[in-house]
């Protein structure tokens, strides 16, 4: 007999929020070109999600933000079609009552593409990408 399944958290960086990453440093930690990441911001600010600000000429990200882009872009690599459904799946779970949230340790995310479907490990795409995120706000 089995217990209850135990959710083990991941503590979210006091700066989650704070918008203070380029186009081109998410470029560079996702793999993610610029106006693509533009224009998954678009989609999600379309859907009511904030990934982006743009307080001057230039659009900056959270490390949330920042992580979104980083599923969004594992996806693409796996050939998921990103549909606008798609990506309104990834920020459902990326936020809960609009604010941003991280995976629990585990998380997967399961993505139907036609009859197939791509499994990621969302702890596992925030537990790489937070050190380089941490790299970068310490330059």
């Amino acid at each position: 007999m089995t217990g209850p399944a135990v959710t083990v958290g991941i503590d979210a960086p006091a700066w989650l929020r704070e918008p203070a990453f380029t186009l081109k440093e998410i470029a560079a930690l996702t793999g993610t070109p610029p106006n693509t990441t533009t224009y998954w911001c678009t989609l999600a600010a379309a859907a009511g999600y904030e990934l982006s600000v743009k307080p001057g000429p230039r659009r900056l990200l959270s490390a949330h933000g920042a992580y979104v882009v980083s599923v969004l872009r594992h996806l693409s690599l796996a050939h998921v079609t990103l549909t606008a459904s798609a990506v309104k799946s990834v920020l459902a779970i990326a936020f809960s009552h609009g604010r941003p949230v991280l995976p629990n340790l585990f998380d997967q995310l399961h993505i139907h593409d036609g009859p197939v479907v791509v499994e990621v490990d969302l702890s596992e795409i925030w537990l790489k990408l937070e050190p380089k995120l941490s790299h970068y706000r310490s330059h």
